[in-house]
């Protein structure tokens, strides 16, 4: 018995023949196979950067608009608010506090008066610091 290698039907395409007798058909096709594939590695490279750069302008557009909103409703809730206010008929706006009101005079509090506290306020503080300068 024999062994036929040969598929029945028509002869195998001639480019595949010219494969093999032609090792510079060959290098020529695998060369086109290799380019090929390089660019469509590269277009593909490129499309995706190219989304990857909008999507990151449109979250980086959108983070900004966000930020944005938020320092608005804190500039809106800090106007909102009014204006607190504390006077003495004690002394002057901008002037120094009589001795009798500081430690080294009676020690007392000069009289205070509040304007614009918010709704519900029970208590306030005032701190106040001297700074001596040594010279």
């Amino acid at each position: 018995a024999r062994c036929d290698t040969t598929l029945s039907g028509s002869p195998p395409p001639a480019s595949a023949d010219a494969l093999r007798t032609d090792p510079a058909a060959h290098d020529r096709d695998a060369r086109k196979i290799q380019r090929d594939r390089n660019l469509r590695r590269t277009k593909n490279c490129v499309l995706t950067f190219v989304i990857a750069i909008f999507l990151f302008a449109g979250l980086w557009g959108t983070r900004a608009v966000v930020v944005d909103h938020r320092l608005q409703a804190l500039e809106r809730d800090y106007n909102d608010r009014g204006t607190m206010s504390l006077v003495s008929p004690a002394f002057d706006h901008g002037g120094e506090i009589p001795i009798k009101y500081t430690a080294d005079g009676a020690n007392s509090s000069p009289p205070m008066e509040w304007t614009g506290t918010p709704p519900g306020t029970k208590s306030l503080v005032l701190l106040c610091e001297t700074h001596v300068n040594a010279g």
